[in-house]
């Protein structure tokens, strides 16, 4: 199931952004979509705010997208922008963004929604997969250079935050278990050729 984190003001929400916002997020969940939407599902009620940076960070981490409703006064908005780009996540602007002169939040934000690309985001971690699926299939194991190069590129995707995030998300899928497997028999064919 898709998720979505919605970056958005939470103290300063005025009733129309709240409207707006919830239909959005209505609309999002009658798809089949998983939201969270801090006014609704981050629990505010902390002194300092620390715990609710905690949550909101899980969220991110665990979201495949994250929508922006952008308001350039919402403190928050900007915490958890940063988050999501270290987390490097696509991001979708929910409301409209005028372009300014120079640098701003609000170009960076155009500028990154131009560079996403979801429907293909699946498609791209298939076609990743399928590639090393190959690679650990085809790599003799007298050629140490090129095993150690390709063990260590592998194992470096297969802990990297977006493939974690996408196998959880995509646990089902068999591309997950045959990657696992053909990494787990490579590992062994080498291992074999070291003690033989």
């Amino acid at each position: 199931m898709k998720k979505v984190y919605i970056i958005c003001p939470v103290r300063n929400l005025n009733t129309d952004e709240r409207t707006v916002l919830e239909e959005y997020v209505h609309k999002l969940e009658a798809q089949g979509i998983r939201v969270h939407f801090p006014p609704r599902d981050t629990n505010q009620n902390d002194l300092t705010g620390w715990n609710i940076v905690l949550q909101n960070r899980k969220a991110v981490e665990e979201c495949d997208e994250v929508h922006v409703f952008w308001n350039k006064n919402s403190q928050g908005s900007l915490f958890d922008l940063g988050m999501a780009l270290a987390l490097k996540k696509p991001v979708k602007l929910v409301n409209a963004i005028e372009p300014t002169h120079g640098k701003s939040f609000e170009n960076v934000l155009l500028e990154w929604e131009k560079k996403q690309d979801f429907s293909t985001n699946d498609e791209k971690m298939h076609a990743t997969i399928a590639e090393y699926i190959k690679a650990l299939s085809r790599t003799k194991k007298k050629d140490w250079n090129k095993a150690a190069a390709l063990s260590k590129t592998v194992a470096n995707f297969i802990h990297s935050q977006e493939f974690q995030t996408w196998a959880a998300r995509n646990q089902e899928d068999p591309l997950v278990s045959k990657l696992a497997t053909a990494y787990s028999k490579f590992v062994q064919r080498i291992m074999q050729t070291l003690f033989l």
